[in-house]
C-alpha cells in the first residue's frame, strides 16, 4: 500500500448519510414506484447454451463433415445445387446449463429435390477412393437410370421421388428464465 494513502481509502459505509440527501424513515414498504430489491433475472442468472447439431435434432445437415467436403448428401446435383429452395425454419427450446433458463435454437436450411439414383450416386462417391472409382459411380448411375435422368440430376434437375430438407448449425437466442 502507498504510504501516502490511508488504509481505508475507497471503502464506503453503505449506511452513512449522503450529503445533500435528507434521511428517510424506514416504513417497511418501498417508496412509490420502487419495487424493492431487484432480483437478478435474465442472462446473468442463466448458464450457457450451445445449440445441438442438426443431426442431434433429427435433421439432415447441410454439412455432414465428411472427408470429401461434399454438402447436401442425397440431393440431386453438386453439393447444394441452385435448384434448392429455402426450407421451413425449425426452432427448438434448449435448456441452459443451470436448468433455470432456456434458449431458442433456430435452424435455417434448404429444401432440395432427391431421387434414389442421386442418393445411390452420392453414397457411391462418398465411399469411392479416387477419380476412377468416381467414374464407376457415374457409369453405374447411367446404366441403371439412363443418360437423360443422370444428366438432369447432375445439374440438380429432376425427376425427383422426394425432397430433402438440409439444415445449418442452429443459432441461439436468449437465454431467458423458464
Amino acid at each position: 500500500m502507498d504510504a501516502g494513502v490511508p488504509a481505508d481509502a475507497g471503502i464506503v459505509d453503505a449506511n452513512a448519510p449522503i450529503a445533500g440527501v435528507p434521511p428517510q424513515a424506514d416504513t417497511g414498504t418501498p417508496p412509490e414506484g420502487d419495487m424493492g430489491t431487484p432480483q437478478q433475472i435474465g442472462p446473468s442468472t442463466c448458464g450457457t447454451v450451445t445449440c445441438p447439431t442438426p443431426q442431434a435434432q433429427g435433421l439432415l445437415p447441410v454439412n455432414p463433415h465428411i472427408s470429401s467436403g461434399s454438402l447436401c448428401r442425397g440431393a440431386c446435383g453438386p453439393d447444394c445445387p441452385s435448384t434448392c429452395t429455402a426450407a421451413t425454419v425449425m426452432s427448438f427450446s434448449v435448456p441452459d446449463s443451470t436448468g433455470r433458463c432456456h434458449s431458442t435454437c433456430t435452424y435455417t436450411g434448404l429444401r432440395c429435390g432427391s431421387h434414389q439414383g442421386c442418393r445411390e450416386h452420392d453414397d457411391c462417391y462418398d465411399a469411392a477412393d479416387g477419380w476412377r472409382a468416381h467414374l464407376r459411380c457415374d457409369a453405374t448411375a447411367v446404366g441403371k437410370y439412363g443418360m437423360r435422368n443422370t444428366n438432369s440430376w447432375r445439374t440438380g434437375g429432376g425427376p425427383y421421388d422426394s425432397f430433402l430438407n438440409f439444415y445449418n448449425l442452429g443459432v441461439a437466442s436468449g437465454p431467458v428464465p423458464n
